[in-house]
């Protein structure tokens, strides 16, 4: 049972109720802080596991430190992996009922953890879903702050979330592992991990195979709590994920068409097309800013031109049929058109435009 004494839930129990998965890596800029804004929460049956993905800085160092003092705090490290590899570390020795990841680069306010588990104790419930607070740093002294939630709360059964999934794309709370609350027993019976194979997209993949393992009555709740800081900082946008990075969009996107057939979701199969794309742009913008020169960035574009996917994407599915939605997603239909036509020319235009206004919002 809970009870309270100066603001913190205390929970008697041999093991904890909920067990928290931080991957690190080379993270002593933001690590403490991060550390400290777990050690805070006002719900206090928690193991908290650090994975240590082969830092080469202090952050083995600052963990130690703050470990010795609260014992609650479990640091376990491996040979880097990846993130992915790193989270499915950390779900190996998790003891607690429930799972939360948290990145180690981002920090939580002090009710977080008690407002996720709040109703998913219902026996039925199998997944706490809340907002987050989008911070970006421009400089600094400087941070500016945007709260992302869900459309509309409340419990959902099964069939009835894969409807409103389209709205957590959008706002790409499906995107990410946090702001979540997972019944730990479901993910280790049915072998739910990262892929490894992937570092673009294995979060959401991670997240539709825990929705697909669930059963037709589980239920689902969200509410429009924002108590996760997601810091987006400067400097860190601009991600390299090596010469393989538009076939592992290629693979993710593939994934998520097995899970909306599965399930006839053509609607959210559009939203899922959407972020397909503007992951291939990203790509694209990714060379544009790294002015990679235009003889490599013409061949990446004529990489995506060659994927197996792009045509399926490109021609929409059944539940664009038979509907006049020219204006359905200005965005989508923008892209759909500039892949459709398969100009370089038009794609760099589109790429340069996507760079200018990510310029603009950033301030650098």
């Amino acid at each position: 049972m809970e009870s309270r004494k100066t603001s913190v839930v205390i929970e008697e129990s041999v093991d904890p109720i909920v067990s928290i998965i931080i991957p690190a890596y080379n993270s002593e800029k933001y690590i403490k802080d991060s550390l400290l804004s777990v050690l805070q929460q006002s719900f206090c049956s928690i193991q908290i596991i650090i994975v240590d993905d082969g830092s080469t800085d202090k952050t083995r160092e600052i963990v130690t430190n703050i470990a010795e003092k609260d014992s609650r705090i479990e640091l376990f490290c491996k040979d880097n992996g990846g993130v992915g590899s790193a989270r499915n570390y950390g779900i190996k020795y998790a003891r607690g009922k429930y799972l939360a990841f948290i990145d180690s680069d981002d920090s939580i306010g002090e009710r977080y953890i008690e407002n996720l588990i709040k109703e998913i104790r219902d026996n039925n419930i199998k997944l706490s879903i809340s907002g987050y607070s989008l911070i970006y740093e421009v400089n600094s002294s400087e941070n500016k702050r945007k709260r992302v939630t869900p459309t509309h709360n409340g419990k959902y059964v099964k069939e009835e979330f894969i409807k409103e999934m389209k709205t957590l794309i959008d706002n790409r709370i499906m995107i990410a592992p946090f702001a979540k609350l997972f019944v730990s027993k479901i993910v280790k019976e049915k072998a739910i991990f990262f892929n490894t194979e992937i570092s673009i997209g294995e979060d959401l993949l991670f997240n539709l195979a825990y929705i697909n393992a669930l059963d037709c009555k589980n239920e689902i709740i969200l509410s429009n709590q924002s108590d996760y800081e997601y810091h987006i900082r400067k400097g860190s946008l601009t991600h390299d994920f090596g010469r393989n990075r538009i076939k592992m969009q290629d693979n993710l996107y593939a994934g998520c068409v097995e899970f909306c057939n599965c399930y006839k979701a053509y609607e959210l199969e559009e939203k899922l097309a959407k972020q397909y794309f503007k992951g291939l742009m990203n790509c694209i913008d990714s060379d544009m800013e790294k002015k990679v020169g235009k003889i490599i960035l013409r061949d990446d574009i004529q990489t995506i031109l060659s994927l197996g996917l792009i045509n399926e994407a490109i021609t929409g599915n059944r539940y664009l049929q038979g509907k006049r939605l020219f204006w359905y997603d200005i965005e989508l239909m923008l892209y759909r058109a500039g892949f459709k036509s398969r100009n370089i020319i038009l794609l760099m235009s589109i790429s340069w435009i996507r760079c200018f206004i990510k310029k603009k919002i950033r301030g650098y």
